[in-house]
This record gives C-alpha cells, sequence and structure tokens, in this order.
C-alpha cells in the first residue's frame, strides 16, 4: 500500500512540473513573438493595399490630365508628358472625322494618330523634334530648288494627311512633283489625292520601331 501511495504521488509530482514547464516564459515567449509576426505581415499586406489604392487614384488623375490634350489642345504642365510611355492611347471610340476636326482645330500634326477609332500620341512638341523637321526639310528645299518652275519641280506638302485601310496618320514632312489624280479610294487622302513621293518621320520622344512601321 505505502509503496504504491509513494509511486502515484512521484508520478503527480512529476506532471506537475511537466506542465509547469509547458507554461514556461519560453513558451509564452514564442506566442508573442508569433502573435507579433502576424501582426506585422497584416500591418505590412493593409500598408500594401493602401499604397496601391492611393498609386490608383494618381494614375487616375494623370490621365484625365494628359486627355486634355485631345479634349482642349492644352497641354497640362502636371501631366508628366515626359514620363509617358510612347506610343501612348489618349482617346478610344473616336471616328476618323472627328480626329481630323481636333487635329487642325488644336493645330496638332505630326504627333498624333488615329488608327481603328484610336487616338494615339506617338510624338511630343519637342524644341528638338521641330527643330530637326525645319532643319531638314529647309536642305531638302535647297536640293530641289534647280529645278523650281519646271515640269520635274518637286513641292513640298508639310504634314499632309494620309488615310488608308483603317487609319489616319501624319508625317513630319512630305514632298512629291506634279502627279495626275489617281483612282478612288486609292488616294492617300482615302479619295483621288496622289501619294508623296518622299515622306520625312523624325522620331525623337518616338520610338524608332515606331517610326519604322508608319
Amino acid at each position: 500500500m505505502s509503496t504504491s501511495f509513494y509511486g502515484d504521488y512521484y508520478s503527480s509530482s512529476y506532471n506537475v512540473r511537466r506542465i509547469r514547464k509547458s507554461n514556461s516564459p519560453e513558451t509564452s515567449e514564442s506566442v508573442t513573438t508569433s502573435t507579433t509576426s502576424t501582426t506585422l505581415a497584416t500591418s505590412t499586406s493593409s500598408n500594401k493595399s493602401t499604397s496601391d489604392v492611393h498609386k490608383s487614384i494618381e494614375d487616375e488623375e494623370l490621365r484625365k490630365l494628359r486627355r486634355l490634350w485631345w479634349e482642349e489642345g492644352n497641354i497640362h504642365p502636371q501631366a508628366k508628358w515626359e514620363e509617358a510611355k510612347l506610343p501612348y492611347v489618349i482617346a478610344k471610340e473616336i471616328t476618323l472625322d472627328e480626329y481630323e476636326k481636333r487635329t487642325d482645330e488644336f493645330n496638332v500634326h505630326g504627333l498624333w494618330e488615329w488608327i481603328n477609332y484610336e487616338i494615339i500620341i506617338y510624338e511630343l512638341p519637342l524644341k528638338h523634334h521641330e527643330t530637326f523637321v525645319v532643319s531638314i526639310t529647309s536642305e531638302i528645299l535647297e536640293k530641289c530648288h534647280p529645278v523650281k518652275r519646271t515640269n520635274a519641280a518637286i513641292g513640298g506638302l508639310g504634314a499632309t494627311r494620309t488615310r488608308a485601310d483603317n487609319f489616319g496618320k501624319e508625317a513630319d514632312a512630305s514632298f512629291r512633283p506634279k502627279k495626275p489624280r489617281v483612282q478612288p479610294p486609292n488616294g492617300s487622302d482615302g479619295e483621288d489625292e496622289p501619294w508623296p513621293n518622299l515622306i520625312i518621320e523624325v522620331a525623337y520622344s518616338e520610338s524608332e520601331q515606331h517610326a519604322l512601321d508608319k
């Protein structure tokens, strides 16, 4: 009896020590660390989500400011066009007639193009671009001067608009000699206008590949 009693007592004491050990500060610290890690992860996720929302709002505001160029002919100083990745779609579901109307109204030539009802910005009106266009155009006209007022005379057409296969585009400059009208709708204007022989396209902010594709 006594042996069994002491045996049970020691067994119970051992179990109590095990329970106390399991409730030691080390275990408590582990639980606290785990909780802290979870809190930090949740906080980081929340901050990232808030950052994404703010970026989305900023992007939307930027799109509105950039669209002012299409809507009002206004290149807004806060539109950050210098950071825009070209070509840039500024408007959609626009007819070719509306595109041509606005390019004339806002005097935007050699910068926008119309493709499948989208208005695409492919070049920015920067000083270096415009200066080079004028320089190379002047050189060509000077070389053509000897045949001026002859049947071989070559005329400058400027940024003449062309229409073909669901697109409307304007080169920076174009040239051709006097030609007869062509059979509609095969002309450069979608009607009977003869096509230019020489096209000048200066790529400054425009990508080289886009210039080649034109």
